[in-house]
């Protein structure tokens, strides 16, 4: 990582690393060198693929969050629990070292009532991450799924302001009506 020096970097490796062990992580891995650290990549790339294994028959819905690494722990055990209760399997995939993390949700898209404990474990997730400091998204961007928490996490404001800006630059809004923020034209 090019924006690190090698003393913050071994410093976060060591934090992570007891954020791995508080949560009885059974495996943890980094490397510094290149030719290893696309291997790393790899795995988590092939991570959604291996995930279909688990459960047959089943539609993944990725999700995603970002929290300080502060966090990690207290939200990735809460959000399991929940998860588990909730009778979801859902493997977590992360790139941890940037407080990103992704929960791979096993689903029925045609159960109804598991589509809605998703949803509600999702929520909850989302509003975890904001009170912990951290944003509703990590890579996976907004979009539709997400723009109902960008109040609570940003204010009515700035949210005002984001719509202002997308009028401005877009005002037939034909560049992706209805993500990110909702303006009166995409309600008619």
């Amino acid at each position: 990582l090019p924006w690190y020096s090698s003393s913050s970097v071994e410093e976060q490796v060591l934090r992570l690393q007891s954020e791995v062990e508080s949560c009885h992580g059974t495996r943890y891995a980094y490397s510094t060198k290149e030719e290893e650290a696309e291997i790393l990549w790899t795995a988590r790339k092939e991570a959604y693929w291996s995930a279909y294994s688990l459960v047959p028959n089943r539609e993944i819905w990725t999700t995603d969050v970002c929290v300080p690494i502060s966090a990690m722990a207290e939200i990735v055990e809460a959000t399991k629990k929940e998860l588990g209760e909730a009778g979801i399997v859902a493997p977590l995939v992360a790139h941890l070292g940037d407080g990103n993390f992704h929960f791979l949700m096993l689903l029925n898209s045609t159960d109804a009532e598991e589509l809605q404990r998703a949803t509600l474990c999702n929520d909850r997730m989302v509003r975890r991450a904001i009170e912990l400091g951290g944003t509703c998204t990590g890579e996976h961007g907004v979009g539709e799924g997400k723009k109902q928490f960008l109040e609570v996490e940003y204010g009515v404001e700035a949210l005002a302001m984001m719509k202002a800006l997308k009028t401005l630059f877009d005002p037939n809004n034909i560049m992706n009506p209805g993500k990110i923020v909702d303006l009166e034209s995409d309600r008619d």
